[in-house]
């Protein structure tokens, strides 16, 4: 069993791809803080450098929305990738959002890739 350092962030990624790019959410494990972000599929050096950035432990991609070239891109790169294949807890996303700030309202609500990986997340 190998535990979490609690002196340096371990975060986990969630990938959802959407009309309008793929969305991003980033959370550190051990303080549950979240960052997000929209990156446009064909900008593949931005999707790299941002996953270099945060260096997840693990990747999340839905099974419903799954892009296999994606997917073996990113096993390429080395990162551990699990499929999310459940229902979503549509009720659980409801109530985090609920307690979102205004302006994290406007920007999930506006974007169906980060709502989607939210969601994936919760």
């Amino acid at each position: 069993i190998t535990l979490l350092d609690e002196k340096s962030a371990s975060y986990c990624s969630v990938i959802f791809p959407a009309h309008e790019g793929y969305g991003l959410v980033f959370f550190e494990l051990l303080t549950g803080t979240i960052f997000t972000t929209i990156i446009h599929k064909d900008d593949q050096p931005l999707l790299e450098s941002e996953l270099r950035r945060f260096s997840p432990d693990e990747i999340i991609l839905s099974a419903h929305k799954q892009e296999s070239a994606l997917q073996t891109l990113l096993q390429k790169q080395g990162y551990v990738i699990t499929i999310f294949d459940a229902p979503i807890d549509e009720a659980l996303f409801n109530a985090w959002y609920t307690s979102c700030t205004t302006t994290s309202h406007e920007i999930i609500a506006y974007s169906e890739a980060t709502s989607g990986a939210l969601k994936i997340l919760y």
